[in-house]
């Protein structure tokens, strides 16, 4: 992942969005020439955790604590440090453990502190732009710089005649071994949809049942959700609806190619069998979700944020 950073107000924003993805225990290595940029970066991360005073370059005594945020932050000027030994002789007031360390000058001196580490390479062109390149170095770090892909999507409570729900059932083909799990029907809104057309697109292309729009209930429900599948986090927002039809068998013929290769499969579902089940089941909170369905006067409730992930 490659970020362009033309001015220092965007170099110090990446530093705050980079932040974000920050817990106790990261190491970060900012490697790069003189003004590349490194501080101003840091500066950005203190931000973003929301440590208090200013974040200065620690050249001249080597280490700085700044507290006050959800993560305390070590900041390491290693340019004048000659070994690992003497990063372990810096007297700091606070363990690594529990803060994010970002170094300075660290590449290929410092990486043995942490099983896995983030490297920051900093360049400067001819035209003074500076790049940031982030190198993950450990699977917490890959996971973590996956693409994120933000969505409206609308969810659909399908229940028959005889009050039986249908779920479809999905995977993660990128984990090994294959994460599985059943979900409501429903997808991302399409852009000039509206949520009943959506939810109407969604069910003709995912079971090749045609519905009346006027049949599709609610909203019965919304909520934001975060998706952590191998490939993409995906965080969306949820909004469900119910239709009542009689049972019927399912068509996939207008399954994407995508669908084509995660989807196992699909069933209807007795509130019995989904209470009894061990197996995972999306959203968490359905049985309570189908109560509501139930009870019209309720609608829409506004559920709490939920990570619902197969790779946090």
């Amino acid at each position: 992942m490659t970020r362009a950073l033309p001015t220092l107000a965007d170099t110090q924003a990446f530093g705050a969005e980079l932040a974000g993805l920050l817990r106790p225990g990261d190491l970060v290595v900012l490697s790069g020439p003189l003004g590349a940029g490194k501080t101003a970066l840091t500066q950005g991360i203190g931000a973003g955790l929301g440590v208090t005073g200013p974040v200065t370059s620690p050249t001249f005594v080597l280490a700085r604590v700044h507290r006050g945020g959800r993560v305390p932050l070590v900041h390491v000027d290693a340019y004048r440090l000659g070994s690992l030994a003497d990063v372990d002789d810096l007297d700091l007031d606070t363990t690594l453990e529990e803060s994010v360390t970002v170094v300075e000058w660290g590449h290929g001196l410092v990486e043995q502190l942490a099983d896995e580490h983030l490297v920051v390479e900093l360049a400067r062109g001819d035209d003074d732009v500076r790049t940031a390149t982030l190198v993950p170095h450990g699977p917490s770090w890959s996971a973590r710089l996956r693409p994120v892909r933000r969505r409206a999507t609308v969810r659909v409570l399908l229940l028959d005649d005889a009050d039986r729900l249908l779920l479809f059932h999905d995977s993660d083909a990128g984990l090994d071994p294959v994460v599985t799990w059943w979900m409501t029907p429903g997808g991302g809104i399409d852009p000039g949809e509206d949520d009943v057309t959506a939810a109407v697109r969604e069910l003709d292309e995912e079971t090749g049942l045609q519905v009346d729009p006027a049949a599709v209930q609610g909203p019965v429900a919304r909520r934001r959700v975060r998706h952590g599948f191998s490939d993409v986090v995906v965080d969306q927002l949820d909004t469900f609806y119910v239709v009542r039809v009689p049972a019927f068998d399912v068509s996939t013929a207008g399954h994407t190619e995508d669908e084509q290769r995660t989807l196992l499969g699909s069933r209807w579902w007795t509130r019995d069998e989904l209470a009894a089940t061990t197996e995972t089941v999306y959203p968490g909170g359905l049985l309570d979700l189908l109560d509501l369905a139930e009870d019209p006067s309720s609608w829409p409730r506004e559920l709490p944020d939920v990570d619902e992930s197969t790779l946090p």
